[in-house]
């Protein structure tokens, strides 16, 4: 494993930042098991450039807010599938996204 310099100081945030990095690690190694098991087999860096590409950008107009999805490579939409997640339309208002979240 390597690791990138933090910035952190005092030993609880040093110890917070190592552990929300081992977290991390888990969960990409639990997903990379999930989609392997489902015949999908690429690599860790495959995986996460695809779980990247997903985005949401935020606009708002006048008192109205909605979520533009940004294209993704079909990986993406395989790892959703495969996760059970519903794809997003196009464009989604808050109250939508906010079911999402529920």
């Amino acid at each position: 494993m390597q690791t990138e310099p933090i910035f952190v100081w005092t030993p609880k945030r040093i110890v917070g930042h190592f552990l929300m990095c081992f977290i991390a690690f888990l969960l990409e190694r639990v997903l990379e098991g999930k989609v392997k098991k489902n015949g999908i087999n690429e690599s860790a860096e495959t995986i996460r450039e695809a779980v990247n590409s997903l985005e949401l950008s935020e606009v708002k107009y006048n008192e109205n807010v909605s979520y533009l999805r940004s294209r993704h490579d079909a990986l993406a939409s395989k790892i959703l599938n495969t996760l059970k997640i519903k794809h997003l339309k196009n464009v989604t208002d808050k109250a939508e996204i906010s079911s999402y979240l529920s």
